[in-house]
């Protein structure tokens, strides 16, 4: 093996070179196709009846795209006589994580869960390594900071929108129809949660495409700092140029780009990007003297990380909450649950994708809602992936950070090299490829209801694909155009453009101490692809070294009997039951007659999932009224599917609920020899559910009227005892956080007025 120090010394062939332009292009265009998809694969409200997948099964496919481009280019080095390799240190990272996800499989109570979510993170990871061997050239970068700038535009367009007119519009829609909107918002009508949904309704959130407007502040805040960047370095060249076209089109763009940061609301992504356009603000005006101290000042920065933590783990625990308002109340509250649930499996976590299951066993009685994330994305990968977890995640970003600060000092970076290309052509087919997938894939994976009348079909198409896709385009053009008077892929330039994406992506971390729009895999994506430029710049000039190698055909041989063992187990594991068992799931939803047959053969396909058999018995637990005399017959059989999922899920108390339910029909259907049994059943499955969700009020509730069935008066008081205090807790919290507000009782105001009278009667 040969370590080569310039870029400029590989002559990479002509057909790898090309496959790294195509490979490329799917890139961005899977970039583009997250940034503008609200995709989650544990979200099941983002599921609709008319989508061909589920979210779980499209986010597969997408991360697939990603696992297949890595290995087609991996297997195209391999074909070359010689071949270059570009260490960024990600790989290191990536192993580790890698390690930690496996075991975390092993560790998980829902393994398909913890499957999923370990390639949906590696997924992006991968990108970057791929980005980084092919971001061999200024043009290439230019054009990924393009495509994520213009982006940004397109999703501060989408901000713009809700302000304006669709939140008010979804707004009408509720108040038109609330229990048929909430139905198809995925919640029970008079609910807790109807009531969260109803709050962040007239909250009027402003999401852009995302589900939240902290996950939209957070790609903002990538898309600014980018834009940003290139402006800074079109300011400084300004002298040069003999037009001033291509700064009056940069300001224009990076001004929509940065107001729809400060659209979306999200306290936290905006007081990032303040602390890091600080920072940027400082290397701007002191660079020289920044760079001559950098270790001083990383230690000093570090050294503050860590004071800042030790003073917030402080304030929580003296005072219960953290200074901030709600928003740090609850979060305090997460993350205090979180640190109980990371000492529960401190070396293995409870596996990625298995937190929501897991945070029921120690949220606190007076907590408003159970969370699916802690809105840190330390602890986030700390209680699911464990310690070897966090230091991989952070390790594969972190050594890209490193080596961008001490290799800073080299300022001058090279003109595009002689592998490029003309880049009009290269930007000419990314905008036709992203306007195709934009145009013809998304509204797939979307799967909109478009309306019945053709103008009303028209105008639905017009407002959430042609416009999109519009308002991607017309920035995105304006940047070539710039691009073309001044010549910024061509030009050697300084760090500004570096110094601006290195800052945007500080902004995303420390926005995400406090929020978990990181891990929404649009904005992991785009992070992942910064990263990459980011990394990428590093090589040009000779910075980093290139490992030169000579793969002979023991190697090769190797090397792709490896991939094929690769490949094997990720299409048997991850990819083919998935979405075997995501395709079925959705054709029973949009033909719930053939549910009873579809749903057993997608357990059957996936035998790690417990959803199909969770949905089965839901399903007969639904429709149990409609077959008179059979009722019975159906209830045990959604009670056999509900026990079914929980050999696959022991960790969620929903089943063990539902097979509550289940079971106490059955007393009621049974004969009286009968009900006892069905009621000790009913009464078994309440406690397991409540082991599982100790600070459920209603869990408790249902217990004590059990109990009291049962003869066992002592339990029962016991029960209502639980229930009322947990009520009480949380009404306390409610006031607190609502001073003024009409209470919206979590166990329901009759319930609540009942266990009290018979905890009155229970104790006579």
């Amino acid at each position: 093996m040969q370590i080569m120090q310039l870029d400029s010394e590989i002559s990479k062939p002509k057909p790898l070179r090309r496959l790294e332009y195509v490979l490329l292009i799917l890139c961005v265009c899977v970039l583009a196709l997250r940034v503008t998809y609200a995709e989650n694969p544990h979200i099941v409200q983002l599921n609709t009846p008319n989508r061909i997948l589920g979210n779980d099964g499209f986010s597969l496919v997408i991360s697939t795209v990603l696992f297949a481009a890595a290995i087609v280019w991996w297997l195209g080095i391999l074909l070359c006589r010689k071949t270059s390799y570009r260490f960024s240190g990600i790989e290191i990272g990536l192993a580790l994580f890698l390690i930690a996800g496996v075991i975390g499989i092993w560790a998980a109570s829902n393994k398909r869960s913890a499957i999923t979510d370990l390639v949906t993170l590696i997924g992006p990871i991968l990108m970057a390594l791929l980005l980084i061997q092919i971001l061999d050239s200024s043009e290439k970068i230019i054009l990924v900071l393009f495509v994520v700038v213009a982006l940004g535009a397109a999703g501060a367009f989408q901000c713009f929108d809700q302000l304006l007119s669709s939140n008010q519009y979804m707004i009408e829609d509720y108040e038109k129809d609330p229990a048929g909107h909430i139905g198809r918002a995925g919640f029970e009508p008079n609910s807790f949660q109807h009531m969260l949904y109803e709050h962040r309704l007239y909250s009027k959130d402003i999401r852009g495409f995302f589900t939240t407007g902290n996950s939209a502040g957070s790609f903002a805040i990538l898309a600014t700092f980018a834009s940003i960047g290139l402006f800074i370095e079109q300011f400084k060249n300004r002298l040069k140029e003999s037009s001033h076209i291509p700064l009056v089109l940069f300001t224009i763009v990076t001004a929509v780009v940065t107001a729809g940061l400060i659209i979306t609301h999200s306290k936290g992504a905006i007081i990032a990007s303040a602390v890091s356009a600080g920072f940027l603000t400082a290397y701007l005006l002191f660079g020289r003297w920044l760079l001559a101290h950098r270790k001083t000042v990383l230690v000093f920065s570090l050294s503050a990380v860590v004071a800042g933590v030790v003073v917030v783990v402080w304030y929580g625990t003296s005072h219960g909450y953290l200074p901030g308002g709600n928003s740090m109340l609850v979060r305090w509250q997460y993350w205090l649950c979180s640190a109980k649930m990371y000492a529960a499996k401190p070396l293995t976590g409870v596996g990625g994708g298995n937190f929501a299951a897991y945070y029921t066993h120690y949220k606190l009685p007076q907590a408003l809602e159970a969370v699916r994330d802690p809105h840190n994305f330390v602890l986030t990968i700390l209680t699911q992936y464990g310690p070897l977890g966090l230091l991989g995640f952070v390790t594969a970003f972190g050594c890209v950070l490193y080596k961008t600060i001490f290799t800073a000092a080299a300022i001058n970076s090279r003109p595009s090299n002689e592998n490029s290309g003309s880049f009009m052509a290269l930007a000419g087919a990314a905008l036709v490829a992203i306007l195709a997938t934009l145009l013809a894939l998304r509204p797939i994976l979307t799967a909109d209801n478009i309306g019945d009348t053709f103008m009303v079909k028209v105008s639905v198409i017009l407002t959430l694909y042609v416009i999109p896709a519009i308002t991607f385009c017309i920035p995105f053009l304006l940047l070539w155009l710039s691009d073309e008077k001044s010549c910024i892929t061509t030009r050697a330039r300084d760090n500004s453009t570096r110094a601006a994406v290195f800052c945007g992506l500080v902004a995303v971390l420390i926005h995400n101490l406090i929020d978990f729009a990181i891990f929404e895999p649009g904005v992991l994506t785009c992070f992942w692809a910064m990263i990459a430029c980011l990394g990428a710049t590093g090589f040009e000039g000779g910075r980093y070294r290139i490992f030169v190698f000579k793969p002979s055909f023991t190697v090769r041989i190797t090397a792709i009997a490896a991939v094929v063992a690769v490949v094997w187990v990720y299409c048997g594991y991850a990819l083919v039951p998935t979405v075997k068992a995501s395709a079925a799931i959705q054709k029973s939803l949009r033909n719930p007659s053939q549910a009873v047959r579809l749903l057993p053969a997608a357990a059957a396909d996936d035998r790690l999932n417990p959803a199909p058999f969770n949905f089965a018995g839901r399903f007969y637990l639904q429709h149990y009224n409609q077959i008179p005399g059979k009722q019975a017959l159906m209830l045990i059989q959604a009670a056999e599917y509900f026990n079914a999922a929980t050999e696959r899920e022991k960790a969620d108390f929903k089943n063990y609920e539902k097979l509550m339910t289940v079971y106490e029909l059955l007393a009621i259907h049974s004969t009286p020899d009968h009900t006892r049994q069905w009621l000790q059943k009913a009464y078994g499955s309440g406690l397991e559910a409540a082991r599982r969700y100790p600070g459920k009020g209603m869990l408790q509730f249902e217990l004590g009227k059990i109990a009291e069935r049962l003869d066992d008066n002592d339990a029962a008081l016991a029960h209502y005892k639980k229930a009322v205090k947990i009520e009480d807790s949380y009404r306390a919290q409610f006031r607190r956080m609502y001073p003024g507000r009409e209470m919206f009782s979590r166990l329901g105001q009759s319930r609540y007025e009942e266990a009290k009278k018979r905890i009155a009667k229970l104790k006579d």
